[in-house]
């Protein structure tokens, strides 16, 4: 009796064991999409090892009912992931909408529109830091924004000034450097948060990024390949 007991002890720890592995590898798509776009389905890709997609294989297409779409895998390591409209005339979307795919958490999209921009991701801690830093980025880099666009109107539009367009270059860089001041400041307080970095891989940051500042913790953990890719990838662009 005491030897059966404690077998059926230890197959109740394994079976809970494999169950908790499962839950810590799987992840889950939602998304709801807003009234007017409800027509149309989505083709969803994994992107291989980071480097290329196979855009003739959609690994699923996601059906809206209702207003909204799920979708469930099970991975072992962060990964990216597209997903492509397709209308019911049978036009697609030309942007697609970009994601990353964690393991054992849950990616909660909103679509309002076509555009790759006209959605919202939220989720676990990943995509919290994540919309954090891209918040502050996009707050901080909006004078410089504004001002190279106003530099480039009056290249366009009066290029024998030259005094005026110096002045706005000389306003642009020193507003290109507070950004760049801003960044390298966050970085020191949220640089060990996988959120944060990964953003700045994902957009190099205006291409100009520093490798050096990666922490540790990023550099060797589990997005190690994606940092090696965007490691070569840009020096190679240099």
């Amino acid at each position: 009796m005491k030897k059966s007991f404690l077998s059926s002890i230890l197959v109740t720890l394994l079976l809970v064991a494999c169950t908790a592995d499962r839950e810590k590898d799987n992840f889950i798509l939602r998304g709801t999409v807003a009234e007017g776009v409800e027509d149309v389905k989505y083709l969803l890709y994994i992107i291989d090892d980071y480097k290329h997609i196979n855009m003739d294989s959609p690994v699923d297409t996601l059906q809206v009912v209702n207003g909204k779409f799920s979708f469930s895998t099970r991975i072992e390591e962060p990964t990216g992931g597209m997903l492509r409209g397709i209308h019911r005339d049978g036009d697609m979307d030309f942007q697609f909408k970009e994601f990353w795919a964690i393991p054992g958490d849950t990616c909660v999209m909103r679509i309002r529109g076509c555009r790759f921009d006209e959605m919202e991701i939220s989720g676990g801690s990943f995509y919290l830091q994540y919309n954090a830093f891209k918040a502050y980025r996009d707050c901080l880099f909006k004078p410089v924004l504004e001002k190279g666009t106003e530099l480039a109107e009056l290249n366009t539009r009066e290029p024998q000034n030259k005094e005026a367009i110096q002045k706005l270059t000389d306003e642009l860089e020193a507003l290109d450097e507070v950004y760049r001041r801003g960044i390298r400041e966050y970085n020191r307080e949220h640089g060990k948060e996988e959120g944060c970095a990964i953003y700045q891989l994902q957009w190099l940051i205006n291409n100009h990024f520093d490798f050096d500042i990666l922490d540790s913790s990023i550099v060797n953990g589990r997005f190690h390949k994606y940092v090696e890719y965007r490691r070569s990838q840009y020096l190679h662009n240099d």
